[in-house]
């Protein structure tokens, strides 16, 4: 993956987030779901390849006066590569690299 490509997936995450007003650190794969192929889009991050989904929650921020009620929550099915990018804050360590070397110019 280029940087140039990895910059546009993080913003096409921040806006599915900032979209649905989905708080800060509130999100975390459905327990009992599994992971499932789907040539489904992403929910996520839009990619439209073929690939695992997986049913993660989301808490939506409460605008509600009331503080003391339950945030709402949606559901998505979401891709491996956000799944991974949303629990650790990037992409796996190979792509992190292979984006280090494009940023270095000596990139594929």
């Amino acid at each position: 993956m280029k940087l140039i490509e990895y910059q546009a997936y993080r913003d096409r995450v921040a806006k599915f987030l900032t979209d649905n007003r989905v708080k800060p650190g509130c999100h975390d794969a459905d327990p009992y779901g599994l992971s499932h192929f789907s040539w489904r889009s992403c929910e996520c991050c839009g990619s439209k390849l073929g690939g695992y989904r997986q049913k993660w929650a989301f808490s939506v921020e409460n605008t509600r006066q009331e503080l003391d009620e339950p945030c709402p929550t949606f559901e998505a099915y979401i891709c491996v590569d956000c799944v991974y990018y949303l629990t650790h804050g990037q992409l796996d360590d190979a792509t992190m690299m292979e984006i280090e070397a494009d940023a270095k110019g000596g990139g594929k």
